[in-house]
């Protein structure tokens, strides 16, 4: 059985905007897009609104409408995006708080958190992004057990150093 979480948004009849902006910042494509009409309602509001779109935002499926009664956006929802790279964190940061605001500049985590850096941005949508750098950590493999227990992070080979070096049972060393 296969599941699949998939994010929906909902606009006040600018998703086919918003969803262009997101795929711009993010890269994506677009899947599949209706638009209300007088077949499918007697609201000439919604005419040429998004009824449903599938796309791809980054490596992320998600959905989205355009819901004429929406009242105002879910805030207690964020959208968080992992990055490799801080200058693209900066640049993703100003592209989606133009019209809308940051909350909380790009900057370093607080410890004891992983080390990187993350920004909380609400967008001109009213949806909230949270960018985020995680510091990579290369973790080493014991040499006398040949066990690793953090199957979350990613795993990196550099034969010139040793899990030994750090003391811990499983030694790591940050990367930039």
């Amino acid at each position: 059985m296969s599941i699949s979480v998939v994010p929906y948004l909902n606009f006040n009849g600018d998703c086919e905007e918003a969803i262009q902006l997101y795929m711009e910042i993010f890269g994506g494509e677009t899947f599949y897009l209706s638009r209300w009409s007088e077949l499918n309602t007697a609201d000439p509001e919604r005419f040429g609104k998004v009824m449903h779109v599938e796309f791809r935002v980054g490596d992320t499926h998600m959905s989205a409408a355009d819901s004429i009664n929406r009242k105002e956006t879910d805030t207690s929802i964020n959208l968080m995006v992992h990055l490799d790279d801080p200058r693209k964190a900066t640049g993703m940061c100003d592209l989606l708080s133009r019209g809308g605001s940051v909350i909380s500049p790009l900057a370093p985590h607080p410890a004891p958190d992983d080390g990187g850096m993350g920004a909380l941005i609400e967008d001109r949508f009213g949806y909230s992004w949270i960018i985020t750098c995680p510091k990579k950590l290369l973790i080493f493999r014991n040499s006398k057990s040949g066990k690793m227990n953090m199957p979350h992070f990613e795993i990196k080979c550099d034969p010139g150093r040793t899990g030994r070096k750090h003391g811990g049972k499983y030694g790591y060393i940050q990367s930039n």
